[in-house]
């Protein structure tokens, strides 16, 4: 063979050589960029890759047990232990240590939603009172005739008032709620007799004729002795009688009870014609209230005094004191 074809077959092979260590460097460069999980088991992998959409997500924490659990039953004490028996499997697992929820973990919703349930019946309650009150009541004064036409909302607030439960009501709630049962009571009865001239015109009005209030028979006096502990509710319960003080527009409401009845104590006493009184006046006339009830204003020789701690214009304590005629007429709209 002549020598330059032996060294162009060696020239050849020498670039054929070459050519293959570079392809197997490309290959194991390639295989190196491969990430780890391309490495694990088709199951492994597609966990990791199910976690690595999941990244960044916020994961609801799973509803303990007693969630699952069948709704609350009735406040009501089974009538035999067969009842019971049956009850108590259909209530959720008790909490033993080890079932409590971990950190983080909601809150049994059996246990909220009772809860958001109790607050729902009281707002709606008095959310109906207010707009009772706020439809009906104009000038201090009860749209009468016209609840005799329609008196639909009426009678549902007086079925409300009976089956209200009081047992876990707090204390201002209490308060409210009688305040409010008190004037709805009132203007039913009219209504129930009405037309009538006054209140008086029917029988034992305060003191006989019984109502349903929270589950018990009550007259109005009744619900009247439980309030009086607080001079200021004399301004808020309306007997519907033009004697009284004007009924408010609207309902008592637990979270400004206090606020509310300073409010009405303050209107009455500065109103001249319920106190009858001008600077320089040697007398002044007060209601019959401050005569029936002195000893709930802190007796008759503080009366004044009382008074004077709602009056913009105070009244000299010197000044005679005397009683006007309580005027007995219906409190109705003209």
């Amino acid at each position: 063979m002549p020598k330059f074809l032996y060294i162009l077959l060696l020239v050849n092979f020498g670039n054929a050589c070459q050519s293959e260590h570079n392809g197997y460097a490309d290959d194991q460069n390639r295989t190196s960029a491969v990430q780890p999980d391309s490495l694990l088991p088709a199951d492994r992998a597609a966990d990791r890759e199910e976690e690595t959409l999941n990244q960044g997500k916020v994961t609801r924490p799973s509803k303990p047990e007693a969630a699952l659990a069948a709704p609350d039953a009735p406040n009501t004490v089974p009538p035999d232990s067969s009842a019971a028996a049956k009850d108590q499997g259909n209530k959720a697992p008790s909490s033993q240590p080890g079932n409590a929820p971990e950190e983080g973990q909601l809150a049994s919703t059996a246990t909220v939603s009772t809860s958001q349930q109790v607050f729902t019946k009281w707002d709606a309650l008095f959310a109906d009172f207010d707009q009772f009150f706020r439809e009906n009541v104009q000038g201090g004064r009860v749209r009468y005739g016209d609840l005799a036409v329609s008196p639909v909302v009426l009678e549902d607030l007086v079925r409300r008032i009976a089956d209200t439960d009081l047992s876990q009501a707090s204390a201002a709630q209490n308060k409210a709620f009688a305040i409010n049962a008190y004037n709805v009571l009132v203007i039913w009865q009219v209504v129930e007799h009405y037309p009538i001239p006054s209140p008086m015109d029917i029988a034992g009005f305060f003191d006989q004729q019984t109502y349903a209030v929270a589950g018990k028979k009550k007259t109005l006096n009744d619900l009247e002795a439980g309030l009086r502990s607080d001079p200021r509710i004399h301004f808020a319960l309306v007997c519907g009688a033009l004697g009284c003080p004007k009924i408010l527009n609207g309902a008592y409401m637990p979270g400004k009870l206090d606020q509310q009845l300073d409010a009405v104590t303050r209107q009455a006493l500065n109103d001249p014609a319920f106190l009858r009184y001008q600077d320089g006046d040697q007398f002044v006339e007060l209601s019959q209230i401050f005569n029936w009830y002195a000893q709930d204003f802190g007796g008759e020789g503080a009366v004044l005094a009382y008074i004077n701690a709602y009056r913009t214009l105070p009244i000299p304590e010197e000044t005679a004191i005397s009683y006007y005629d309580y005027s007995w007429k219906l409190n109705k709209t003209p």
